[in-house]
């Protein structure tokens, strides 16, 4: 036998992001599996129930639509939470690429600098 679902639940996906915390009403509740997949039990059936993703553990260059989405299953039903996730391309650059055009402290490597 498996348990029966006695309110709703939601089935989050982040696409390609591990470990991502998932929030139910500001709360901790689980993270996301390898795949970016994980499960919220305990929504409340034909009612509002918020769920949040934590972006900080997120990699910097990821795009992401939204971090909060507002869902209402049925009685016993499931809904499906779809974060859109998307790595984004970042840029570096040399040190010495970017100089302020008027410095306020010395710098020995700075030729720039009086």
């Amino acid at each position: 036998m498996t348990r029966q679902v006695q309110d709703g639940m939601g089935i989050v996906e982040v696409p390609g992001q591990a470990g991502v915390g998932i929030y139910y009403d500001n709360r901790l509740v689980t993270h996301t599996d390898a795949s970016g997949r994980a499960v919220v039990t305990g929504l409340r059936p034909y009612e509002r129930n918020h769920i949040s993703i934590d972006t900080s553990r997120m990699p910097i260059g990821t795009g992401i639509s939204a971090s909060d989405v507002v869902v209402v299953p049925r009685y016993r039903g499931a809904a499906q939470v779809l974060f859109d996730a998307r790595a984004g391309r970042s840029a570096t650059t040399r040190p010495s690429a970017w100089h302020p055009t008027r410095c306020r402290a010395r710098w020995r490597s700075c030729p720039r600098c009086p």
